[in-house]
């Protein structure tokens, strides 16, 4: 294998807590969302293998998933060799679920170039996405130390998503990272908007050394802890369950980028109908979306609501 050739880190381990009432199957039972179709062919899940298909091969996606959620992952990953599938015995957060992924793939592939792809969103418009996640893939394979992350151009100043102030490169190079803001209130997001920032998608891509060089620096005590476990001899590595019962909770963007600025770029996605639906009103804008193309009156609210309400989540 050569950094020519990508993989991708595909997450799908979360829970989908703040969905709940939206995500219940026929007998009541919460679903994660990412395993939910929310009125699409496939659900968010299938749309991110599908993503990920589009970049690497299948032998190359390592999707990370919660043991817990078998049930649901199972049939969505049949096309995935099994050794590839990180299924993880809890929660640890973001930060040690892309470790673990990109400590297995380092035995793999040691010049891996690799992107990070959340499965929990939507987005009107795949291939400008994917232009962008290309783009981003080869600038982490020229710029080894570095890790490249996708930007979206608002479309509205929505104060729950987190922002990416940067500073614009060149036409060849993409920005710098000026600072990261999550969450700014609606004031705040109007004025990153007229300041040209962007959406964070958590979507990116660098080296597999790049990547690992950020946890060595921010988040040594984390490094070290799965290192000794991840690249002990094979019988004791395929167990998470020590490791995790050891660790706390970690999060990727908190945790490492945040604290890792200078090494980050960003590119610059154009208005590509992006959503991570990670709310009500989210799910119900992107319904409105569907339902009301281009020159024709968006619903009403209430239909809106009523509509995300009759979406069958599978």
């Amino acid at each position: 294998m050569t950094a020519a050739t990508p993989w991708a880190i595909v997450l799908a381990g979360g829970e989908g807590a703040r969905l709940r009432e939206l995500t219940r199957d026929a007998f009541g039972y919460t679903v994660p969302k990412q395993f939910c179709r929310f009125g699409s062919e496939r659900s968010l899940l299938g749309q991110t293998l599908e993503r990920a298909r589009g970049l690497c091969a299948p032998d190359r996606i390592v999707p990370v998933v919660r043991e817990s959620h078998r049930t649901w992952w199972t049939e969505e990953l049949a096309g995935v060799p099994g050794d590839r599938i990180i299924s993880q015995p809890d929660s640890r957060g973001t930060a040690v679920a892309i470790l673990v992924a990109l400590l297995r793939i380092v035995v793999w592939d040691g010049e891996a170039t690799v992107a990070l792809l959340p499965s929990d969103y939507f987005v009107d418009d795949e291939r400008t996405l994917a232009t962008a996640l290309h783009s981003a893939t080869r600038h982490a394979q020229e710029r080894v130390g570095q890790v490249t992350l996708l930007g979206v151009v608002p479309e509205r100043a929505d104060p729950d998503l987190g922002w990416i102030d940067f500073a614009s490169g060149d036409r060849a190079e993409p920005g710098y990272v000026r600072r990261f803001v999550e969450k700014p209130g609606i004031e705040e997001a109007r004025r990153l908007r007229s300041r040209g920032a962007l959406w964070n998608t958590f979507l990116m891509a660098g080296s597999v050394a790049g990547f690992l060089r950020l946890y060595r620096e921010h988040q040594p005590d984390l490094w070290a802890a799965c290192v000794r476990h991840l690249l002990a001899p094979m019988h004791e590595s395929q167990n998470l369950t020590p490791l995790y019962n050891a660790l706390v909770s970690r999060d990727f963007s908190r945790d490492l980028l945040q604290k890792a600025q200078k090494d980050l770029r960003v590119v610059r996605v154009p208005a590509c109908g992006w959503s991570d639906l990670g709310t009500r009103e989210r799910v119900i804008a992107w319904r409105e979306r569907q339902d009301a193309p281009t020159g024709r009156r968006a619903l009403e609210p209430a239909r809106a609501r009523r509509l995300v309400e009759a979406i069958p989540a599978f």
